[in-house]
């Protein structure tokens, strides 16, 4: 599947988990997954599937 972000939400809290000052939550380490909302276009795919947007 080829799909074009057009867009990546992070939550503000993540900018404080980006560096390792003391804070509530733990650290994001260098070279992980980030979770955050994307807005994309599915530009090919190839399963006859239906594609469901999903929230």
């Amino acid at each position: 599947m080829l799909v074009r972000h057009h867009h990546l939400r992070l939550d503000p809290s993540t900018r404080g988990r980006m560096n390792d000052s003391k804070s509530y939550a733990a650290s994001q380490p260098r070279g992980e997954v980030m979770i955050g909302g994307t807005v994309d276009d599915v530009v090919e795919r190839n399963s006859p599937h239906s594609l469901r947007a999903t929230r």
